[in-house]
């Protein structure tokens, strides 16, 4: 933990070389685990079950210990409920800001950020709801993409011009009042009654340094219109769908009006926000599936374009449990750089098949590849089994073998030491690792992999160290 007087020392002084060195864990056998390890990222993968939860636990412990801020993406209310018991056993219950219908916070991400940012975000946004962009880079996908960014940065131009600010229900308002075609815009039935309308003509009064003005007038008199029936539809369907879901309760009352708290908060001040509300089941927290979506795609993005912002002295952890269902292009973009800007980002899952399913198999690679420790769990799918002892890699090993040969009454005993390769961990290791429980006195067993280096761990349930176990340091 960082002590107020190596504070003082570090502004003056600057940050002591093995800063990045301090333990985070410690392991039985002499391994640690350490604050670079920490920001070069941490994987947990296995199967339902196996322990990801018990032995990331330990994990979050030594973070809590050293008063990371962060951001916690929940899949599940149980998730929830977990993380926030224990903020409590650490002492940390004063950082937490719970994010979520039943609670008294508002985050408005519009809230003092440019018109490209806000951009961004609503496309991000428009990928979570459909589902797009997180599977390839396709032509059709890029198209589409730059087709939505052009129409919603047009609107947050003209809103901006309108209403002084950002703002989802006047965006809204203005795209309601769209011109569909040529006739309608030589309408004077529309031209009086849409507010669009008259943000086009309050447009052309306007200095136009920046040439923005221009360019949203020239699109929603010229561009838009003139798009094909089947490409104008699905812009108009896609922004619609945004902008329906986030002035609608209660993504309306947690987005909107005068944020209680910033990323500022927890990138600066040591708070922690836990979303309390999970993409699965609308259970405890009232919300849909799709608004919890909607609820991580928002705060994710906004997390991850503050990290790097500026360079920092201060520790923060991004955890994402179930991972697959929450994982955003904005991360997968991110996740290379976020290292450089001490963010520990802490990912779980269970194999390789559910994340491909969500990503694709590529974006999976690359996700992967930028996880440099990896905590490699009991594991009932064979492709992770035998992509885990790959990961590992193999070592050449002797393997001696005795033949005899008999001729005339005689026996001729030889011996040969062939050099074979091998995995160094069996990929059927993997199915016979213990996955806790009373039965195994609450101790889970995994294979850590970091950079080069294997070994064995044992992960305690509630007592971190006891038996053996990993403990923090």
């Amino acid at each position: 933990m960082i002590r107020p007087l190596e504070i003082v020392e570090q502004v003056f002084w600057g940050q002591p070389e093995d800063e990045l060195n301090l333990p985070l864990l410690a392991f039985p056998q002499g391994q640690q685990l350490t604050l670079r390890d920490a920001f070069e990222n941490v994987l947990f993968i296995g199967s339902q079950g196996s322990g990801k939860t018990t032995s990331a636990r330990t994990y979050y412990r030594a973070l809590l210990k050293e008063q990371f801020g962060g951001l916690v993406l929940c899949v599940k209310e149980s998730q929830l409920r977990e993380f926030l018991t224990l903020c409590q056993e650490c002492d940390r219950a004063g950082d937490v800001i719970v994010f979520g219908q039943k609670e008294k916070h508002v985050f408005n991400p519009l809230q003092g950020v440019s018109i490209a940012e806000a951009t961004s975000l609503l496309v991000e946004i428009a990928e979570v709801l459909g589902e797009r962009g997180r599977s390839g880079v396709s032509e059709n996908e890029t198209f589409w993409r730059q087709q939505c960014e052009i129409a919603l940065r047009n609107l947050l131009v003209l809103c901006q011009l309108v209403y002084g600010r950002l703002e989802i229900r006047g965006i809204a308002t203005l795209f309601a009042g769209r011109a569909s075609t040529a006739n309608q815009l030589a309408d004077p039935a529309w031209r009086q009654s849409s507010v669009l309308a008259g943000a086009l003509e309050q447009a052309q009064k306007q200095p136009d340094n920046d040439g923005d003005m221009g360019l949203a007038i020239d699109y929603f008199v010229r561009e838009f219109p003139g798009l094909g029936d089947r490409l104008q539809g699905s812009v108009a369907a896609t922004v619609s769908g945004i902008l329906e879901h986030l002035r609608r309760q209660p993504l309306a009352g947690l987005f909107g009006g005068q944020s209680t708290f910033t990323m500022r908060d927890l990138f600066y001040g040591g708070k922690i926000c836990v979303l309390g509300m999970p993409t699965q089941g609308s259970g405890e927290s009232g919300t849909s599936p799709v608004e919890g979506k909607i609820a991580n795609g928002v705060l994710q993005f906004c997390f991850c374009r503050a990290a790097t912002r500026a360079q920092r002295e201060t520790n923060v952890f991004l955890i994402s449990d179930e991972c697959q269902e929450t994982v955003s292009r904005e991360l997968l973009r991110q996740l290379s750089v976020l290292r450089e800007y001490r963010v520990a980002t802490v990912l779980l899952t269970q194999n390789l098949a559910v994340i491909d399913a969500r990503v694709g198999r590529e974006a999976r690679e690359a996700l992967l590849s930028n996880l440099k420790t990896k905590v490699l769990l009991q594991q009932n799918h064979a492709e992770t089994r035998e992509w885990a002892a790959q990961q590992i890699g193999k070592v050449k090993r002797e393997q001696p073998h005795e033949s005899t040969q008999w001729g005339r009454g005689t026996a001729k005993h030889s011996e040969h030491r062939p050099i074979v390769e091998e995995y160094r961990v069996a990929a059927a290791a993997f199915a016979k690792l213990k996955t806790g429980g009373p039965q195994n006195h609450f101790i889970v067993e995994s294979v850590m992999l970091k950079g080069g280096a294997v070994w064995r761990a044992r992960w305690h349930q509630t007592k971190p160290g006891s038996g053996g176990t990993v403990r923090v340091a």
